[in-house]
Protein backbone atom coordinates (compact mmCIF):
# COMPACT_ATOMS: atom_id res chain seq x y z
CA UNK A 1 0.00 0.00 0.00
CA UNK A 2 1.60 3.22 -1.04
CA UNK A 3 0.95 6.43 0.76
CA UNK A 4 0.89 9.79 -1.57
CA UNK A 5 3.02 12.20 0.08
CA UNK A 6 1.23 15.12 -1.51
CA UNK A 7 -2.04 14.52 0.40
CA UNK A 8 -0.57 14.27 3.56
CA UNK A 9 1.35 17.24 3.34
CA UNK A 10 -1.78 18.74 1.97
CA UNK A 11 -3.59 17.37 4.89
CA UNK A 12 -1.40 18.78 7.69
CA UNK A 13 -1.15 21.91 5.80
CA UNK A 14 -4.82 22.05 6.17
CA UNK A 15 -5.07 21.17 10.11
CA UNK A 16 -2.57 23.84 10.51
CA UNK A 17 -4.29 26.42 8.84
CA UNK A 18 -7.28 25.28 10.32
CA UNK A 19 -5.99 25.37 13.86
CA UNK A 20 -4.44 28.31 12.90
CA UNK A 21 -7.83 30.19 12.03
CA UNK A 22 -9.61 29.21 14.62
CA UNK A 23 -7.19 29.91 17.56
CA UNK A 24 -6.35 33.75 16.05
CA UNK A 25 -9.57 34.44 14.23
CA UNK A 26 -12.91 32.24 15.03
CA UNK A 27 -12.26 31.94 18.81
CA UNK A 28 -11.87 35.58 19.15
CA UNK A 29 -14.62 36.26 17.29
CA UNK A 30 -16.79 34.22 19.49
CA UNK A 31 -15.16 35.52 22.59
CA UNK A 32 -16.73 39.18 21.58
CA UNK A 33 -20.01 37.75 19.65
CA UNK A 34 -20.07 36.31 23.54
CA UNK A 35 -20.00 39.78 25.07
CA UNK A 36 -21.99 41.34 22.67
CA UNK A 37 -24.86 39.04 23.24
CA UNK A 38 -24.07 39.41 26.54
CA UNK A 39 -24.38 42.52 27.17
CA UNK A 40 -27.67 43.10 24.96
CA UNK A 41 -29.58 39.89 26.78
CA UNK A 42 -28.57 42.56 29.83
CA UNK A 43 -29.84 45.44 28.58
CA UNK A 44 -32.85 44.06 27.83
CA UNK A 45 -33.28 42.05 30.99
CA UNK A 46 -32.65 45.67 33.05
CA UNK A 47 -35.26 48.08 30.45
CA UNK A 48 -37.51 45.42 30.61
CA UNK A 49 -37.77 45.39 33.88
CA UNK A 50 -37.61 48.91 34.44
CA UNK A 51 -40.96 48.64 31.88
CA UNK A 52 -42.51 46.31 34.10
CA UNK A 53 -42.01 48.20 36.95
CA UNK A 54 -43.01 52.11 35.45
CA UNK A 55 -46.27 50.46 34.53
CA UNK A 56 -46.54 49.09 37.66
CA UNK A 57 -46.57 52.86 39.20
CA UNK A 58 -49.63 53.97 37.05
CA UNK A 59 -51.80 52.30 40.13
CA UNK A 60 -54.66 50.34 38.04
CA UNK A 61 -54.74 47.04 36.33
CA UNK A 62 -56.73 45.91 33.55
CA UNK A 63 -57.88 42.45 33.84
CA UNK A 64 -60.07 42.41 31.23
CA UNK A 65 -57.44 43.41 28.72
CA UNK A 66 -54.71 40.96 30.25
CA UNK A 67 -57.38 38.23 30.23
CA UNK A 68 -57.70 39.30 25.88
CA UNK A 69 -54.13 39.87 25.49
CA UNK A 70 -53.54 35.89 26.96
CA UNK A 71 -56.06 34.72 25.12
CA UNK A 72 -54.51 36.37 21.67
CA UNK A 73 -51.08 35.45 23.17
CA UNK A 74 -52.16 31.18 22.92
CA UNK A 75 -54.03 31.44 19.65
CA UNK A 76 -51.36 33.23 18.19
CA UNK A 77 -48.82 30.19 19.79
CA UNK A 78 -51.46 27.78 18.16
CA UNK A 79 -51.39 29.06 14.77
CA UNK A 80 -47.26 29.09 14.72
CA UNK A 81 -47.31 25.64 16.00
CA UNK A 82 -49.73 24.46 13.07
CA UNK A 83 -47.80 26.48 10.81
CA UNK A 84 -44.02 24.88 11.77
CA UNK A 85 -46.52 21.47 11.12
CA UNK A 86 -47.23 22.85 8.07
CA UNK A 87 -43.79 23.91 6.63
CA UNK A 88 -42.33 19.79 7.17
CA UNK A 89 -46.06 18.81 5.62
CA UNK A 90 -44.60 21.27 2.64
CA UNK A 91 -41.47 19.93 2.80
CA UNK A 92 -42.21 16.62 2.30
CA UNK A 93 -41.30 14.79 -0.95
CA UNK A 94 -44.83 14.42 -2.74
CA UNK A 95 -45.24 10.98 -4.28
CA UNK A 96 -46.68 12.81 -7.73
CA UNK A 97 -44.42 13.59 -10.09
CA UNK A 98 -44.17 16.97 -11.19
CA UNK A 99 -42.42 17.71 -14.48
CA UNK A 100 -43.83 20.94 -15.26
CA UNK A 101 -41.32 23.43 -14.33
CA UNK A 102 -45.07 26.26 -14.09
CA UNK A 103 -46.14 24.02 -11.03
CA UNK A 104 -41.83 23.60 -9.31
CA UNK A 105 -41.75 27.83 -9.78
CA UNK A 106 -45.03 27.94 -8.40
CA UNK A 107 -44.73 25.88 -5.22
CA UNK A 108 -40.94 27.43 -4.68
CA UNK A 109 -42.73 30.73 -4.47
CA UNK A 110 -45.76 29.18 -2.15
CA UNK A 111 -42.77 27.95 -0.28
CA UNK A 112 -40.95 31.05 0.17
CA UNK A 113 -44.14 33.11 1.17
CA UNK A 114 -45.15 30.71 3.93
CA UNK A 115 -41.55 30.66 5.34
CA UNK A 116 -42.29 34.62 5.53
CA UNK A 117 -45.49 34.11 7.22
CA UNK A 118 -44.30 31.55 9.61
CA UNK A 119 -41.01 34.17 10.69
CA UNK A 120 -43.80 36.89 10.94
CA UNK A 121 -46.17 34.80 13.34
CA UNK A 122 -43.65 32.97 15.15
CA UNK A 123 -42.19 37.31 16.10
CA UNK A 124 -45.78 38.31 16.36
CA UNK A 125 -46.21 35.24 18.62
CA UNK A 126 -43.09 35.95 20.63
CA UNK A 127 -43.82 39.73 21.07
CA UNK A 128 -47.54 38.85 22.24
CA UNK A 129 -46.04 36.84 24.68
CA UNK A 130 -43.51 39.49 26.27
CA UNK A 131 -46.33 41.69 26.45
CA UNK A 132 -48.40 39.75 27.78
CA UNK A 133 -45.76 38.99 30.97
CA UNK A 134 -44.95 42.44 30.98
CA UNK A 135 -48.84 43.71 31.98
CA UNK A 136 -49.40 40.94 33.92
CA UNK A 137 -46.04 41.30 36.30
CA UNK A 138 -47.22 45.15 36.30
CA UNK A 139 -50.27 43.79 37.99
CA UNK A 140 -48.82 41.55 40.23
CA UNK A 141 -46.72 44.76 41.41
CA UNK A 142 -49.40 46.59 42.06
CA UNK A 143 -51.61 44.08 43.90
CA UNK A 144 -49.00 43.82 46.47
CA UNK A 145 -48.03 47.03 46.67
CA UNK A 146 -51.92 47.59 47.84
CA UNK A 147 -51.69 44.57 50.28
CA UNK A 148 -49.17 45.56 52.23
CA UNK A 149 -49.98 49.00 52.10
CA UNK A 150 -52.95 48.00 53.77
CA UNK A 151 -51.29 45.33 56.26
CA UNK A 152 -48.94 48.31 56.86
CA UNK A 153 -51.85 51.13 57.32
CA UNK A 154 -52.90 50.67 61.34
CA UNK A 155 -49.09 52.16 61.94
CA UNK A 156 -48.44 54.49 58.99
CA UNK A 157 -49.73 58.62 59.45
CA UNK A 158 -51.71 59.64 57.15
CA UNK A 159 -48.53 61.61 55.88
CA UNK A 160 -46.53 58.72 55.36
CA UNK A 161 -49.08 56.39 53.29
CA UNK A 162 -49.68 59.49 51.37
CA UNK A 163 -45.27 60.11 51.01
CA UNK A 164 -45.53 56.09 49.96
CA UNK A 165 -48.04 56.25 47.17
CA UNK A 166 -46.57 59.41 45.79
CA UNK A 167 -43.17 57.72 45.82
CA UNK A 168 -45.05 54.53 43.83
CA UNK A 169 -46.42 56.83 40.88
CA UNK A 170 -43.46 58.61 40.30
CA UNK A 171 -41.23 55.53 40.25
CA UNK A 172 -39.40 54.22 36.78
CA UNK A 173 -36.95 51.96 37.67
CA UNK A 174 -35.87 49.07 39.73
CA UNK A 175 -33.40 51.18 42.08
CA UNK A 176 -36.93 53.38 43.07
CA UNK A 177 -38.84 50.25 43.37
CA UNK A 178 -36.04 48.74 46.12
CA UNK A 179 -36.31 52.11 48.13
CA UNK A 180 -39.79 51.96 48.28
CA UNK A 181 -39.37 48.24 49.81
CA UNK A 182 -37.32 49.23 51.94
CA UNK A 183 -39.17 52.34 53.51
CA UNK A 184 -41.86 49.52 53.69
CA UNK A 185 -39.85 47.05 55.81
CA UNK A 186 -38.46 50.45 58.04
CA UNK A 187 -42.43 50.94 59.16
CA UNK A 188 -43.20 47.52 59.85
CA UNK A 189 -40.16 47.30 62.62
CA UNK A 190 -41.15 50.55 63.75
CA UNK A 191 -44.72 49.02 64.26
CA UNK A 192 -43.78 45.52 64.97
CA UNK A 193 -46.00 44.20 62.08
CA UNK A 194 -44.97 41.36 59.83
CA UNK A 195 -44.80 42.27 56.19
CA UNK A 196 -45.77 40.38 53.68
CA UNK A 197 -42.81 39.66 51.46
CA UNK A 198 -42.52 42.13 47.85
CA UNK A 199 -42.99 40.08 44.70
CA UNK A 200 -39.66 40.81 43.65
CA UNK A 201 -36.69 41.28 46.27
Amino acid sequence: MTIDKNRVIFAICLSLAAMILYNFLLQPLFGVTRLIINKLSNSFTIWFTNLIIYRASFGYTDEVGNLFLSLLAGAFTGISVNAVLRLFDFRRPSMATEDEKKKRRRAKILNILFIILLISTILITLLLHLYDYQRNSSSTLIKSFNFRITVLAPSLTEQEEEELRAKWSLMSNKKDYIDINNQFEEYAKRGNIKLPKPVWP
